[in-house]
């Protein structure tokens, strides 16, 4: 019975979060298209090309060129994560009723290998070109 539960409410909460993606889409979409309307090219963020200054300082950062490549690279690292937690059989662990923090430790591990991966490659395809 909880598991039907928890997979009810984890079922809600992305239909929420799905919801709330698309209603941002849409008023990012009106608004940018009333500021272009109105002739204010610079404020709606969308003609800028290459390099991107701030206005607070003159310092200049480089657009993400890669965001598939960083996404997919942590979604394999955490299933990565997810086998291995599987292949060590972490169950026993808590069928003495104690609660163990390794299976989290594991996995935050290898999500944060799956960003220093594409913060590797990343910086290798910007220095070769």
């Amino acid at each position: 019975m909880d598991s039907e539960r928890l997979s009810i409410t984890i079922i809600f909460l992305a239909l929420c979060y799905a919801i709330y993606q698309l209603v941002k889409l849409l008023t990012n979409y009106f608004l940018k298209k009333s500021i272009i309307k109105t002739g204010h090219f610079d404020r709606a963020e969308i003609l800028s090309q290459g390099l991107i200054v701030t206005p607070e300082a003159e310092t200049y950062t480089e657009p993400n060129k890669y965001p598939s490549l960083k996404w997919g690279l942590v979604a394999f690292m955490a299933g990565a994560g997810f086998v291995l937690m599987d292949l060590l059989d972490l169950d026993r662990l808590g069928r003495n009723n104690s609660i163990t923090v390794l299976p989290i430790g594991i996995e935050l591990m290898f999500i944060s290998a799956g960003f220093l991966l594409y913060f590797i490659i990343a910086n290798y395809k910007s220095k070769t070109k």
